[in-house]
């Protein structure tokens, strides 16, 4: 398969696609985990990284009904595409960049990655244009405009890896690990090729390798936020007022992924026993229920069966039994 075919697998249908739908779901889940985290708190990297990744996702899928109406024929796709994939591509990398380095209020640094956008936006009409010029079927990969694209890309790519040596922000190594894979994807297209493409088959093995990994960084980011209450506002209110408990929200957050492999197996579960075992435990920890019973409802007889149950502080399933209603008169 190398290095031939994996040249072509993610430009040639159905792999374009593929490659594309593989960004956006990565990103559509650091989407959903960010607005969750910003209905039970306020704090910036929430509001960012939900920015970020709807941004992203609102780039790829321009480029898929753009590549449609090309398909059509109502637009010329090899004009638009290629131009436009690699502003998509520097797009997304200084949007993740800015995402992990930039600060909570820091106007240097959104002002670059503002100039960095306007620089690229520019760049790419400037491609767009040139390229109408071209023979039909010319191969973007041998011009000048793709070599300049893939050497601007690069350094933007590895002077964010050197920011992040110096810097080891949270969770740093998982995200200089993205970055790396992306890196690498760039060096490889500008050593390698292949030159009678369009596309960057290598950028785009880079980016559907690291943007996964960089959207695990930025959930695993934010699970290691603490919301803590701040000493002074409590302390600022009178004797006699009183004072609501601060419930820990980082312990819903923490307990989320736990719960999600819960109803992801409750859902996979086919046997009929398994169900049941599964369903407790899905309800239970989602609850936060130190027991969790399933009763089938009282016979005639004042008999009710426990079919199964999970006990939460233990965490271990409980066998199932009957008992009397009159023992559980609250129940019944």
């Amino acid at each position: 398969m190398f290095p031939s075919d994996i040249t072509t697998l993610l430009i040639l249908q159905p792999g374009n696609l593929v490659y594309h739908l593989i960004l956006m779901l990565s990103l559509a889940l650091l989407y959903t985990t960010s607005r969750f985290f910003q209905s039970q708190r306020t704090h910036y990297l929430d509001h960012r990284w939900a920015q970020i990744s709807l941004i992203l996702i609102s780039l790829h899928a321009l480029f898929i009904g753009i590549g449609v109406l090309a398909w059509l024929q109502i637009l010329n796709g090899e004009v638009l595409l290629p131009g436009l994939e690699r502003w998509i591509s520097f797009s997304s990398l200084s949007f993740l960049l800015w995402g992990f380095l930039g600060a909570e209020r820091d106007p240097r640094e959104r002002n670059a990655l503002v100039t960095l956008l306007i620089l690229a936006s520019l760049g790419v009409l400037a491609t767009i244009i040139a390229t109408l010029g071209l023979p039909p079927s010319f191969a973007f990969n041998t011009t000048s405009y793709d070599a300049a694209w893939s050497l601007v890309s690069l350094a933007l790519s590895l002077t964010g890896l050197f920011i992040f040596l110096m810097r080891r922000p949270s969770i740093w190594s998982l995200s200089f690990a993205g970055f790396t894979l992306i890196a690498i994807g760039y060096g490889l297209h500008m050593a390698l090729g292949p030159i009678e493409l369009s596309f960057g088959p290598y950028v785009r093995w880079g980016e559907i390798m690291g943007i996964p990994i960089l959207a695990l960084a930025a959930l695993r980011s934010m699970l290691t936020i603490l919301e803590v209450a701040e000493p002074e506002d409590v302390q600022a209110l009178p004797p006699s007022a009183e004072v609501d408990v601060v419930q820990p929200i980082e312990n819903d957050v923490a307990h989320l992924p736990q719960v999600l492999l819960d109803l992801q197996a409750f859902m996979a579960t086919t046997q009929l026993d398994r169900f049941t075992e599964m369903a407790v435990r899905t309800f239970g920890r989602a609850m936060k229920a130190e027991l969790c019973i399933l009763l089938t409802p009282p016979e005639k007889s004042g008999q009710l069966s426990i079919a199964t149950g999970y006990d939460l502080i233990s965490e271990r399933h409980l066998d199932g039994r009957t008992i009397s209603a009159d023992d559980i008169p609250v129940l019944v």
